[in-house]
């Protein structure tokens, strides 16, 4: 009884490999045209002949290209390559030899990205698209239409405007003012000086007409 159970398993197991031939046919071919699908490569016919195991294939995303359309809308061009392993990952020795074939291109339109909605901050969408983001390619690669740093710019101006209103002219010593500082200096000195004038001037006249 235990040799027939085993039996019996040991065919339930078998039974479900197949050939290219019956998959054709149980898929409404005819033999006819069997010879015209395996030329054509119309199904899988590497892992599909008497369950031979299944090759991987590994698809890499790349991002061709980003652009910039509104606040709320964005484009993302991108490629997928793909490429073949064995079980192991290992490469094929046709892949080998070959470069990785062009597998799908698409653009995809964002709607509200919280990264591609800032247009004025590319060295930053950059360094997201690095650390968090699984592309294949370089990152620096890929072109931005749209995009650019004029809000960092327009800061780092600012912050220069406001420094030269009081510290502009500076060369090796820090203490030393500025120009402006220094105008309102001097000119506080010589109101300072033209008060002190006039007092003395008046005490003068006064003690002259006493006597």
């Amino acid at each position: 009884m235990k040799n027939f159970t085993f039996l019996f398993v040991l065919v339930s197991f078998t039974g479900f490999c197949q050939t290219r031939l019956i998959s054709h046919k149980s898929h409404s071919g005819s033999t006819a045209t069997f010879t015209t699908a395996l030329k054509n490569n119309l199904f899988d016919s590497d892992a599909s002949n008497f369950g031979v195991a299944p090759i991987r294939t590994v698809k890499t995303a790349q991002l061709d290209s980003v652009i910039f359309i509104s606040h709320d809308k964005a484009v993302m061009v991108t490629s997928e390559y793909c490429h073949t392993e064995d079980m192991r990952g290992r490469a094929k020795e046709d892949n080998e030899k070959a470069e990785r074939t062009l597998w799908k291109a698409g653009r995809d339109t964002v709607y509200n990205h919280p990264l591609f909605s800032r247009n004025h901050s590319l060295d930053s969408i950059r360094s997201v698209l690095k650390n968090d983001y699984f592309f294949k390619n370089d990152i620096d690669n890929t072109v931005f239409i749209g995009y650019d740093n004029k809000t960092k710019k327009y800061e780092r101006e600012e912050k220069k405007r406001k420094k030269s209103t009081f510290y502009v002219g500076r060369t090796g010593n820090d203490n030393f003012p500025s120009k402006p500082m220094l105008v309102f200096i001097l000119a506080l000195l010589s109101a300072v000086f033209g008060c002190m004038l006039y007092l003395i001037y008046k005490t003068r006249g006064s003690r002259t007409a006493t006597l």
